[in-house]
Parts: C-alpha cells; structure tokens; sequence
C-alpha cells in the first residue's frame, strides 16, 4: 500500500475475522475516501508493530484478538497518540473502553449507521483537536478559545473586546498588538476598530464603505479599502460550504 499520502487520515484495522474486517475495508472506501487504510492485521503482537510502524491516526480494533485483547495494544502502545474505536461483540468490556479513553464502542454484528457515527465522531475531534486558539488574557481569568467561535474583536485603546459565539463577551486586558498576529483566517480585519470572522457575516452592503451585518445581529463598519478583499474572501467561503 501506498503510505505517501500525509494529507490523509492513516487508519489501521486490527480484527482477527476475516469477513468483519473486509466489511470495515468496504464501508470505509465507500463512505470515507480520504481515509487510507495503512495496515491491517489479527493478532496482538502484529497490530503493535503496525502501529509503532506507520503512528496511525485512528485504530479500529476488535477486543478478543488472536493471543491476547484490544487492551494489550493500548497499554503497549500507549506512547504513541492516536484515536481508537473499538469493534466489539462484548458489551462488558464498555466500562473498561472508557475508561483507556476509547473514543468509541461499536457492537457486532456491525450496523452501519453505528459505524459511521463512530467514525465522524473521530472526524470531529480531529476538527477540534486542528482548529487554531488564542489565548485571551481577561481581568480576571484567561481563556483559551478556537478562533471558529470568535464573531469579532473590536478594538479599544489599550485593550479589546472578543464577541463569542456562545453569547458570551470577553474583555482582554492587552491591546491588539498582542493578538493581531494570532488571529488569522478565516478572521480578517476589516475596519481599524474590527476584525471580523468570515464565518459569521450575513451580509455586506453594497457601494462606498458601509457596514457588514454579523450573524448575531451586530452591525460593524467596513473600510472602503478592505471591503473589495473582504467580499470576495467571503463570497470564496460562501462558495466552498455551498
């Protein structure tokens, strides 16, 4: 197999029926091709080589393995950081699962719906986990928050204001200069007060100037010398989440 594809998410299977794992092989090339499938395998001892080989992003592993279990390849393994869903006939072993963090327990007979609300959870932890942060030094606390929940910033003298997407405003005890460089796409300014994320523009009007109106309501000017860059950026995302 070609293991050249670093944009891809790397998967191993370790599953020691035959006909389960060529099931997983079929539902992940059918439902999810930027996975790429790295190794496969059914015993205890393969499955740590593999993954000490290839460090995979996610692990799809069954509990009752040829010469051991699931858990003798997290506990040897447990150096290297990766995802595990677990593909199991037995339900006792839930408890255990959680408590080796699995991200997952699917049950056999396989059920596809199952499996694949297993694998985008995977999906979505893997946003989280690559969504760019900012740390905001508050008055009286600093919080670390994922720039795809910041609405706007407005800039004050000698300190700014952060709208959040949970309806929640926060107040940074620092200026601009020590967050302009860490706020980056898809947050842009747009004003000398503003910098808006694109994600959260309803609207921007037409002609000299103007205004930009943000999902949460607000109403936030645009200077004339950025809103031609700022419109096409914003009608590039539109386009893409189409």
């Amino acid at each position: 197999m070609d293991i050249s594809q670093s944009s891809s998410t790397k998967v191993i299977i370790i599953e020691d029926e035959i006909n389960t794992r060529e099931f997983i092989v079929s539902l992940l090339g059918d439902s999810f091709p930027e996975f790429h499938i790295v190794g496969e395998s059914g015993s205890v001892q393969q499955g740590i080589s593999l993954i000490e080989k290839h460090k995979p992003d996610l692990v799809l592993m069954d509990i009752h393995i040829h010469n051991g279990t699931g858990f003798d390849i997290l506990h040897a393994t447990s150096s290297i950081d990766y995802s595990v869903i677990f593909i199991t006939s037995y339900l006792e072993y839930s408890i255990e699962a959680i408590r080796v963090s699995a991200l997952d327990y699917v049950l056999k007979p396989l059920i596809v719906e199952d499996f694949i609300n297993g694998i985008n959870r995977f999906k979505k932890k893997s946003r989280q986990l690559d969504t760019p942060k900012i740390l905001i030094e508050g008055a009286h606390r600093q919080l670390i928050i994922p720039l795809d929940e910041i609405i706007y910033v407005e800039v004050k003298k000698g300190f700014c204001i952060f709208k959040l997407d949970n309806d929640k405003t926060m107040y940074s005890r620092e200026g601009i200069t020590n967050y302009g460089q860490d706020l980056t796409d898809p947050i842009y300014k747009i004003h000398r007060n503003y910098y808006v994320n694109l994600k959260f523009i309803e609207s921007i009007d037409r002609g000299r100037g103007g205004f930009t109106k943000m999902r949460s309501g607000d109403i936030i000017p645009i200077a004339y010398r950025r809103k031609k860059e700022i419109h096409g950026k914003w009608l590039s995302l539109l386009n893409e989440n189409k």
